[in-house]
This record gives structure tokens, sequence and C-alpha cells, in this order.
């Protein structure tokens, strides 16, 4: 069962990156041009679309923070309850 919470975390641990890497890719102009990188939106985009517009200051936009927050107290919180069970 180790094997399966090791694949497991690894997944979410790419999916966290990913989430990094398009809020990276949203501060680049015409970056969404490129098919990987709407792609990397679209995978994302499920999870971070209801934390946008939440606090903004002028054009900056810093909900991206409340959606990264929230994804790694959801791991963790799955995470703990993986490991207690297992």
């Amino acid at each position: 069962m180790s094997l399966f919470f090791l694949i497991l975390y690894i997944i979410l641990q790419i999916y966290f990156v990913l989430i990094f890497v398009d809020i990276i890719f949203s501060w680049i102009p015409n970056i969404f041009q490129f098919r990987i990188c709407r792609f990397i939106h679209y995978l994302v985009g499920w999870f971070m679309e209801p934390f946008h517009g939440i606090i903004t200051i002028s054009i900056l936009d810093f909900t991206p923070i409340i959606g990264i927050f929230i994804y790694q107290g959801i791991l963790d919180a799955v995470f703990a309850l993986l490991s207690s069970i297992g």
C-alpha cells in the first residue's frame, strides 16, 4: 500500500507544480498562444478558477496565493488521513 501512497503523492505534487507554472505563465504576455501553455491552464483551471478576482490590487490578482494555500492544506489533510489509515 505504501507504493500507492508514494505514486499518489508524486502525482499531487506534480499538479502543485503545474498550478505554480500556470501562475507564472499568467504574468507573461501572449504565452497562451502555445499549445502546452493552454493545456497546463486547462488542467489547473478547474481548481484555480473559483479563486480568480477575490483579492485584486490594481491589475495584480493575489488570489492564486489563496488557491495554493488551500491546495496545500487539502494535500496535507489527505496524506495525514492516509498515513493514519496505512
